[in-house]
């Protein structure tokens, strides 16, 4: 399905006069009320600002995606208003131009997600945005999603919601830098590569604190006794000699970057981890998905 198939021309405002996203909010649904006239303005205007209050909808390069399950409708709306001189999104951002609303049913999940992701890749490219930006009426503006030539496709995969560019480590890295990068990025594990990018395992957080549990105490079912012990010792003492190749595990869960999501669900259940490393055809590693990813990204929407 085209990305353009989705936008109603009598639902695109070139000239939205809003000053801030609630104002935004009310001229699009009041948009949409001209052609829903079923609809109630004020249901969705109170879904969509429960959404913002969760999480910002603001994607960067002066696009924002606001968006809303709404119980009752039986179709997905797409309402789309372009901000001349740019509005007041969140305090902290930038000014935004586009404001494109979403509405969809309570069970359209996957071509919600995937029409942001096809919209958020449209409004990567430079040259698009300044298509939609110079349009001067819907059907310019139209006509500009038409060439993009960009299509919402039908199945949510890994790379759709995977976290790009994530940290990773090095096997001649020692254990100090890496208490020290789970500490700055506060993760709790992150993969370990070789020179050509290729995927040796994980070091989490298991691994370091295994280091200071002798390897006798895991055949005890009670250490109650050993009150003066002092388990981390060790990693005091050896932490700028100890390196990441010593502790690794090559035991981690990884799955192609188009694999479906019901299939990392199935892992993520029935083999009860927490990541998931995303790789290529070439096991270069593109991206991780943490379990809680799929209440963010997914479930809760």
């Amino acid at each position: 399905m085209k990305l353009s198939s989705v936008f109603n021309k009598k639902l695109i405002n070139l000239n939205l006069q809003a000053r801030n996203k609630e104002e935004a909010f009310n001229e699009l649904i009041d948009l949409v009320g001209t052609q829903h006239k079923a609809l109630d303005k004020d249901k969705i205007l109170r879904a969509i600002m429960e959404r913002e209050s969760q999480q910002s909808t603001y994607l960067g390069k002066s696009l924002a995606l606001p968006h809303a399950r709404i119980e009752g409708l039986d179709d997905f709306i797409i309402v789309c208003g372009r901000s001349a001189q740019g509005l007041q999104y969140d305090r902290e951002k930038d000014s935004v131009k586009f404001v494109i609303m979403i509405l969809s049913c309570k069970t359209k999940i996957n071509t919600l997600l995937q029409t942001m992701g096809a919209l958020a890749t449209f409004f990567s490219e430079e040259g698009l945005v300044q298509q939609v930006t110079n349009a001067t009426s819907p059907d310019e503006f139209v006509k500009a999603i038409i060439k993009s030539n960009i299509s919402i496709k039908q199945t949510l995969v890994a790379k759709d919601i995977m976290r790009k560019n994530i940290a990773n480590l090095s096997l001649q890295q020692t254990l100090k830098e890496v208490i020290d990068l789970f500490f700055e990025k506060n993760i709790s594990g992150a993969p370990v590569l070789d020179t050509d990018g290729t995927v040796l395992g994980v070091v989490t957080e298991k691994e370091i604190i295994s280091i200071g549990i002798p390897k006798y105490m895991s055949m005890m079912d009670n250490i109650s006794f050993l009150k003066d012990f002092e388990p981390f010792e060790e990693i005091f003492k050896k932490e700028d000699e100890i390196l990441v190749k010593d502790i690794y595990s090559k035991k981690f869960i990884f799955a192609h970057e188009n694999v479906s999501v019901i299939q990392l669900a199935f892992s993520f259940v029935n083999k009860n981890c927490r990541r998931i490393l995303v790789i290529d055809d070439n096991n270069k590693l593109q991206g991780l998905i943490m379990r809680k990813d799929l209440i963010r990204k997914v479930i809760h929407v």
